[in-house]
């Protein structure tokens, strides 16, 4: 879905600009798509950084000596 995403809008928008010519058109059909998809860019930037962030915190418990490691004694 993503991959649609990150491949079709920058497709749509390079075929829309060969039919613009106007200024005022190119403001409304050139920058703000252009800016819709820069804020949706960082809006998923942020969404998986803050999901590795998350993750990395929570598997931290297990990397630490706190978690310890079990006893393999023979005896």
């Amino acid at each position: 879905m993503y991959s649609i995403y990150a491949w079709g809008v920058p497709l749509g928008l390079t075929i829309m600009l060969v039919w613009i010519n106007a200024s005022g058109e190119k403001l409304l059909y050139l920058y703000m798509p252009m800016l819709i998809l820069i804020c949706s860019n960082w809006m998923f930037y942020l969404m998986t950084a803050f999901n590795i962030w998350r993750l990395s915190r929570g598997t931290s418990v297990l990397d630490s000596a706190a978690a310890g490691t079990p006893s393999l004694s023979l005896a």
